[in-house]
């Protein structure tokens, strides 16, 4: 079973200053630099998150491989983090894995990114839907939750795989099998993806008065 907390970005809004100083130095940085609240507080969230579940309390506690990925140092499970809409969300597991999650209903330039992301048997079915913009955002999630589990990125294109039926909990990509399991959360498309078969995943919404209560946190 993989366990996937969550939480909302809009239940930390004006928690800045009672939160913040739990961030590591660079991820403080980083967050700072955003010009808007809700860039800032989802870079906010992931770091406690990141603090609760994993430990992660310095900077010195993540190391990222050459494509950018990061990955506990020294010995611990993997991990990945998402956010997308109004949630951030903290996978945890046995194996290399990815973690994507989107906002279903959000209106994007699709006659111009289509042919970017899809393949030409991806873009059938999206024309045919009555529901375009969620069932884009599925496929999206799908696809991202591969290419980090493969660490890679954008560096393949999207549009050179596919990820359909939206169902199929396992896909071939360049001959190998993967698992995907998709869900839909609080209006928000999220997927996973490793190589090894998934069990299911383990939803946990998680709130302020979660951090507050922690013990040595």
């Amino acid at each position: 079973m993989i366990s996937v907390f969550y939480a909302r970005i809009g239940d930390f809004r004006g928690l800045w200053r009672e939160f913040a100083p739990f961030l590591p130095p660079q991820r403080l940085a980083r967050a700072q630099r955003y010009l808007r609240e809700e860039d800032r507080i989802r870079s906010l969230v992931g770091g406690l998150l990141l603090r609760l579940f994993l430990r992660v309390r310095a900077d010195g506690d993540l190391t990222r491989d050459k494509h950018g990925k990061p990955f506990l140092k020294g010995a611990g499970p993997f991990f990945s983090l998402s956010h997308g809409g109004d949630l951030v969300a903290l996978a945890i597991g046995p194996y290399p894995c990815g973690l994507d999650v989107e906002l279903l209903f959000r209106e994007a330039r699709f006659g111009l990114i289509k042919e970017r992301t899809l393949t030409p048997a991806e873009i059938s079915a999206w024309e045919k839907q009555s529901e375009r913009e969620s069932f884009f955002w599925r496929v999206w999630t799908r696809k991202e939750s591969l290419l980090k589990a493969l660490g890679t990125g954008l560096a393949i294109a999207p549009n050179t795989f596919a990820v359909l039926p939206l169902e199929a909990p396992r896909i071939l990509f360049r001959g190998e099998a993967w698992s995907l399991a998709s869900v839909t959360l609080e209006k928000h498309a999220l997927a996973f993806c490793q190589r090894e078969e998934i069990a299911g995943l383990a939803l946990r919404r998680v709130t302020p008065g979660d951090f507050q209560r922690a013990e040595n946190f």
